[in-house]
């Protein structure tokens, strides 16, 4: 996407990727599903994040690389880590 006169423009000197309106949905719906499948805290079983990111590729309809999915899966994780520390 075309970068805009935002601040965040600004601060990345132009560098900054704004991510696609499709982009944004398959990570809207790989928190919703992160969401139902962990609740509050974690789900405490083996590899979390194939399960999830194999349910959040059926549900966009594999639009995006699985290894794209599983980096956002891994992110999502670490914020609620980060959370959860607090």
């Amino acid at each position: 996407m075309t970068p805009s006169d935002s601040w965040l423009s600004l601060i990345s000197r132009g560098n900054c990727i704004y991510p696609s309106p499709e982009f944004l949905s398959a990570a809207q719906v790989m928190n919703v599903e992160f969401q139902k499948y962990h609740g509050q805290f974690f789900h405490l079983e083996d590899k979390i994040f194939d399960k999830l990111t194999s349910i959040v590729c059926a549900k966009i309809k594999n639009k995006f690389p699985i290894e794209v999915v599983a980096c956002l899966m891994r992110t999502r994780t670490y914020i609620r880590i980060r959370k959860l520390e607090n």
